[in-house]
């Protein structure tokens, strides 16, 4: 009889699973932003060098790809075909290392590498604003402004916060250490970080792929609520059998 009561017992606290389903580990976006002005072409081949590397250990990851110096253009929107990934990734480097700027990005009368400007349109190339999902937005820039720009890197981030984006920035070693600073300090809103670029050796981007992860088990804990369901197996299991135990144990005291 001890045994049908833990049973009832069981029921009684309504003992919950939650589902740890592929749909939920694919909630995952990340946005690949690169600064083109002139300042950052020395780099150019190690920062995408940086961006393959990562898209190595994101493989499930929606991915997508944005140029800015001036203005933003998208180099792809966020998807899940890694291979396209790297065949439009290998285009931008041919583009990139060609005499002409990125068609779209260049408007000398703002001046260039907006970095304000670049990271809040990078930061609006997120879709499914309404879901709960994992963002990270890996800005590569040396943070050096030359002109006007609409938002500044304070104002930026503000918003990447807001719309729950971690950014994490890439930049050349050797870079102005205010604008290093500077950087580190805003993508920590964020809960993200800043690392530098040696040119010529790998960047640590198993430091960006946990962070990912991170958010992802965030991202988990958030929707568990909605894909929790009660076991109810345990308790009637439990009490079926000591019911049974219990008529068993009388029927021989008879």
């Amino acid at each position: 009889m001890s045994l049908a009561l833990a049973g009832l017992a069981l029921l009684g606290s309504r003992f919950v699973m939650v589902t740890d389903d592929s749909e939920v580990v694919r909630q995952r976006d990340v946005v690949l932003c690169m600064d083109v002005s002139g300042s950052m072409v020395p780099v150019v081949e190690d920062v995408l060098d940086t961006y393959l590397a990562l898209v190595d250990e994101l493989t499930e990851e929606r991915i997508g790809f944005v140029m800015f110096d001036a203005n933003a253009v998208t180099g792809f929107a966020l998807t899940d075909d890694h291979d396209e990934i790297a065949v439009r990734l290998a285009a931008a480097r041919a583009e990139l290392l060609g005499e002409e700027p990125v068609a779209g990005t260049t408007a000398p009368s703002s001046g260039s590498s907006l970095v304000g400007d670049g990271l809040a349109s990078c930061v609006q190339h997120f879709d499914r604003p309404d879901e709960q999902r994992a963002r990270t937005l890996v800005l590569a820039t040396d943070n050096l402004l030359s002109g006007d720009s609409i938002y500044t890197l304070q104002e930026a981030a503000g918003l990447a916060l807001e719309c729950q984006v971690m950014v994490f920035g890439v930049m050349p070693r050797g870079t102005q250490a205010h604008a290093v600073a500077e950087l580190r300090g805003q993508a920590s809103r964020t809960h993200g970080d800043v690392l530098l670029l040696t040119p010529g050796e790998p960047t640590n981007t198993a430091v960006i792929s946990r962070a990912v992860a991170a958010q992802e088990r965030s991202a988990l804990l958030a929707t568990a609520q909605e894909r929790s369901f009660d076991v109810t197996a345990p308790g009637v299991l439990a009490t079926l059998l000591g019911l049974a135990m219990a008529t068993a144990a009388e029927r021989r005291r008879r």
